[in-house]
């Protein structure tokens, strides 16, 4: 289950409601229920503790963080995108909806898979054309 918070509350009360279990990179944001950007856990741990209960986590997160590609986009134009923006996701929108989230861990693992798939049944790159 995606965990996710409102700018409002307190990084305190965010840090109880992550379980040990989770392999969240990064916590949504919203508010009045849009998402507004992401927070890493790291960034929540990096506040002090005596402020912890104070600190609203709409405070700590980089509005910047919230970066969009269409799913239209090439892998290579999302890696750029990452890059270019220094975040460690972006949001896949398709036909005005969000798709879901993707990463640069993801997409380097299809890619992988897909040039191992390539290998086996002996299909050209297409990137070959490129040189």
């Amino acid at each position: 289950m995606l965990f996710r918070s409102d700018e409002s509350r307190s990084v305190q009360s965010v840090l109880d409601d992550l379980t040990t279990e989770s392999n969240q990179v990064s916590i949504p944001v919203t508010k009045a229920g849009e998402l507004i950007g992401f927070v890493t856990p790291a960034e929540l741990f990096f506040v002090g503790a005596k402020s912890r209960s104070i600190s609203k986590i709409g405070q700590v997160m980089d509005p910047r963080s919230l970066r969009v590609i269409d799913s239209s986009e090439s892998a290579g134009e999302a890696l750029r995108l990452l890059d270019l923006h220094r975040v460690s996701q972006l949001v896949v929108m398709g036909n005005g909806m969000v798709l879901g989230l993707t990463n640069r861990q993801s997409i380097l693992k299809k890619m992988l898979e897909m040039q191992s798939a390539r290998e086996a049944y002996s299909l050209p790159n297409p990137t070959d054309d490129l040189d």
